[in-house]
C-alpha cells in the first residue's frame, strides 16, 4: 500500500506499508532502480480493500486471502490491518484482526472494509462467511462491526450483521460484498 499526501505542489509519496507478521514493515520512499520486493507474492492481496478515517489518522487495509484464525493459522481466512498515524507517518506495526472464532474456514475476512469518519467504528464484510443469527449458516455472508476501545479495536466483533431474509443452509448471497458506515458510526 502506497500512501501519498497532498502538498501545495500536488501529491507527494509519503510511505509504503506492508502486512505485519509477513516479514514486512513500512519502508522508506522507493529509490530509482529499486528491485521489486521478493515477498510480494505472499501478500499479493494486501490492499485489496482500503478505508481511511475522515481525519486521516486511521488507515484500514484488508487482505481477504491472508492466513487468519487463531494465531494466523487458517489458510485464506483473511485479515484486516489497522495502521495509526504518528509524527513520522503510519505506524509500521499495525493492529491485525483475524476471523478467529468466527465459524468457518476460508471466510474471505476483509473482502470489504469501512471506517467511520471519527475512526471509532470499523465494519468488515465477507460474502462467503457463515451468517445467520448465530453465525452457523455456511456461505451466506456476514458483516462484522468492531469498536475502538482506547488505542485499538476490540479483537472480537461487537456485533455480527446478516441478511434477515436468508433462506437457511442452501441460500447463497453476496451479503457483505460491499460495506459503508456513516461519519458518526451510527448507520451501516
Amino acid at each position: 500500500v502506497f500512501v501519498f499526501v497532498r502538498t501545495p505542489q500536488g501529491w507527494s509519496f509519503r510511505q509504503r506499508l506492508f502486512a505485519a507478521g509477513d516479514g514486512q514493515a513500512a519502508l522508506p520512499a522507493p529509490q530509482p532502480g529499486e528491485a521489486a520486493n521478493p515477498n510480494l507474492a505472499s501478500i499479493s492481496n494486501f490492499g485489496a480493500t482500503i478505508a481511511i478515517s475522515a481525519d486521516g489518522t486511521t488507515l484500514v487495509v484488508g487482505d481477504p486471502t491472508a492466513s487468519g484464525g487463531i494465531s494466523g493459522a487458517t489458510p485464506g481466512g483473511g485479515a484486516v490491518y489497522i495502521f495509526t498515524l504518528g509524527s513520522s507517518g503510519f505506524n509500521p506495526t499495525p493492529q491485525k484482526l483475524t476471523p478467529s472464532g468466527l465459524n468457518g474456514v476460508g471466510l474471505g475476512f476483509g473482502e470489504s472494509v469501512a471506517i467511520s469518519g471519527d475512526g471509532k467504528v470499523l465494519v468488515i464484510g465477507n460474502t462467503t462467511g457463515n451468517g445467520g443469527p448465530d453465525g452457523t449458516v455456511p456461505g451466506v455472508g456476514t458483516v462484522l462491526v468492531y469498536r475502538r476501545t482506547g488505542a485499538e479495536f476490540s479483537v472480537q466483533p461487537t456485533q455480527r450483521l446478516y441478511a434477515s431474509d436468508y433462506a437457511g443452509a442452501n441460500f447463497v448471497s453476496s451479503f457483505g460484498h460491499s460495506v459503508a458506515v456513516s461519519r458518526d458510526g451510527k448507520m451501516i
